[in-house]
């Protein structure tokens, strides 16, 4: 599970209590990834490598490895966890992907949003932080990110 811009792995602390109410009896086991906690204004490609290093740690880590494994991402977490999951590190677990979850992950960017106060917000809050993430959601600068990144 990835947290969204400015987010820690407590945001998604509520999801995961509620899957564990509504399947008591599964024995899910969750990674509330926390690399990227207070790095949410570097590069997609930065934030995407520590969480990769991050995902692989902890299934190298297991002795056995799970069935299955979904993965639940909320807002820029969501782009995080695609970058994740088609990183070359993760290719010998990728047989056992089995569910992506966006929850309300910006995959289109921030170019069709159409808020004026939104995007007023947006505009000052990147410039405060000096933010590359935003850059690169609202599609300005030099920042050209593909999903399909190798960090091997």
């Amino acid at each position: 599970m990835l947290h969204g811009l400015e987010g820690n792995s407590n945001d998604l602390r509520l999801w995961k209590t509620s899957i564990e109410q509504i399947y008591p009896l599964a024995h899910f086991e969750y990674l509330l990834c926390s690399s990227n906690h207070n790095l949410t204004q570097e590069t997609f490609e930065e934030q995407g490598k520590r969480i990769t290093e991050e995902v692989s740690e902890f299934l190298l880590a297991k002795e056995v490895l799970p069935e299955k494994i979904s993965w639940v991402g909320h807002s820029m977490g969501a782009l995080l966890v695609r970058i994740a999951a088609n990183s070359a590190k993760l290719e010998p677990f990728r047989p056992l992907f089995e569910d992506f979850v966006s929850l309300c992950g910006p995959h289109t960017g921030l170019y069709y949003m159409d808020s004026a106060v939104v995007g007023a917000g947006l505009w000052l809050y990147e410039k405060w932080k000096k933010a590359a993430s935003l850059k690169q959601l609202a599609l300005r600068g030099n920042f050209i990110i593909f999903i399909k990144i190798d960090f091997a």
